[in-house]
């Protein structure tokens, strides 16, 4: 996509990021080099957040993953240490590209998000 872009911008990625980190990163970095800003809004439900599952829940994996019935309580503690870790990992590499990381929890407003982040960008383009 960086090649295609012909003159400098800001170049807004939205995504979940479930996909191969390191082509992830490693595409960021592309658009920099090419003299790009780049913001990356990751988008997250409050299920994947704060995985608020009882009893015995069937999980249906993502692409090829198969489904599968377990009890959430199990997986909890280590699923949100993952996500966070997820999180860290995206933010450190949004960081190191000198490039903004935005997580966006699809239960607040968009609005409420976009004027966040513009109260940020406005804060930190200012000094």
């Amino acid at each position: 996509m960086a090649n295609q872009l012909r003159r400098k911008g800001i170049v807004i990625v939205i995504s979940d990021f479930f996909d191969d980190e390191a082509k992830v990163l490693e595409g960021i970095q592309h658009l920099r080099f090419g003299g790009h800003e780049v913001v990356c809004f990751h988008v997250m439900d409050p299920y994947e957040l704060e995985f608020p599952f009882t009893g015995l829940v069937e999980f249906e994996g993502l692409e090829n993953i198969p489904k599968i019935l377990t009890r959430p309580a199990e997986l909890r503690k280590t699923y949100l240490r993952e996500v966070e870790a997820f999180q860290t990992r995206l933010r450190e590499g949004c960081e190191k590209n000198q490039s903004h990381y935005v997580l966006v929890n699809t239960a607040e407003p968009l609005h409420e998000v976009l004027s966040g982040y513009l109260a940020f960008r406005l804060r930190t383009t200012t000094r």
